[in-house]
């Protein structure tokens, strides 16, 4: 059986997912019109890539392209692009 994590949203709704899971699944699972338009996670404050594995529980938050905190994100990953 599967490590199980407790992680912790904005408006203080709490949801159990495997340990190892992504963001992006966790976003998915919730609501996949957020899912699409997510460029960043926010876990316990820190900006971390949407494929990275989330270890133990956390304060999480998915921005998406209205959050001007994620603008910063969008135009640096752009930047590698070109």
């Amino acid at each position: 059986m599967k490590e199980m994590i407790n992680i912790t949203f904005q408006d203080g709704t709490n949801l159990f997912v495997s340990k190892g899971t992504s963001p992006l699944k966790v976003a998915e699972a919730l609501n996949g019109c957020c899912a699409a338009d997510a460029i960043v996670a926010k876990v316990n404050g820190e900006l971390h890539d949407l494929i990275r594995p989330l270890t133990n529980n956390a304060h999480l938050q998915i921005l998406t392209s209205r959050d001007p905190e994620s603008l910063e994100v969008y135009r640096h990953s752009t930047a590698h692009l070109l």
